[in-house]
């Protein structure tokens, strides 16, 4: 269990402003000769107060099915380990911007997430904890204090159902542009589904021409498929005989 990821406290405060989570995590041990009792490593997540709703908007969860909240929590606080650069990133095919669908986006990322947990879970850690971090100048609206930090974000974090619908429609719309720049169009233009759909398969066409099949061919120029043409005889033609046959 030494291995877990614990969130130690979790705090609602308003920083430059605007409401933010301040949370602190411990995600790993400290190793070390003069390392004194009880400390832990912590790492401070400074996050905007709807990023739970935004994660959920995103890859299409909702916080009320079962595992939806643990999904949202997994996103947002594993500790996924990407060398890439943001620019690589953006290029993936399975990144929500770029996958075939929001819930090809959803697997996906699901997938890193189990990946970088690997056999360890995310805990909360009851009662009042010692471990709290303080950034400067930020107004503390409210803290778990000795709840468990995890309830106590499901508890305060905003979660509208009208809030999801706009930020999934927002998804939506950047998937097309997206989509539209891939493909060489003007991003700026309105597009449909269906319309990009048939800008990508004319794409491919000319990326890679389809021919017809040998049996086809066969039927076109020999009236039956390769395999019925039998003897040496050639069926009766009309016309002159072509020279290269």
């Amino acid at each position: 269990m030494a291995d877990d990821i614990f969130i130690h406290h979790a705090e609602m405060s308003l920083v430059g402003g605007e409401p933010h989570y301040v949370v602190a995590v411990q995600e790993g041990e400290l190793y070390g000769d003069d390392i004194p009792e009880g400390a832990v490593a912590l790492t401070c997540h400074l996050l905007p107060a709807d990023i739970f709703e935004s994660r959920a908007a995103e890859y299409g969860i909702d916080p009320e099915t079962p595992g939806g909240w643990d999904d949202i929590l997994h996103i947002v606080f594993a500790p996924v380990q990407d060398s890439r650069t943001i620019s690589e990133q953006l290029a993936d095919p399975d990144h929500l911007y770029n996958a075939p669908t929001t819930e090809h986006a959803r697997k996906a990322k699901l997938l890193q997430v189990r990946k970088a947990m690997g056999a360890r879970k995310l805990r909360g850690v009851l009662g009042v904890s010692e471990h709290r971090l303080l950034i400067n100048e930020a107004t503390r609206i409210e803290e778990s204090d000795a709840e468990d930090p995890i309830e106590f974000i499901k508890r305060t974090a905003p979660m509208s159902h009208e809030h999801i619908r706009v930020k999934q429609e927002y998804v939506r719309r950047t998937r097309i542009t997206s989509k539209a720049r891939r493909l060489g169009l003007d991003p700026n233009r309105a597009y449909t589904p269906e319309e990009l759909e048939q800008h990508e398969k004319r794409r491919a066409m000319k990326k890679e021409p389809q021919r017809e099949s040998a049996d086809k061919l066969a039927i076109r120029l020999l009236g039956a498929p390769m395999d019925d043409v039998r003897g040496d005889r050639l069926p009766p033609r009309f016309g002159s005989p072509s020279k290269y046959l």
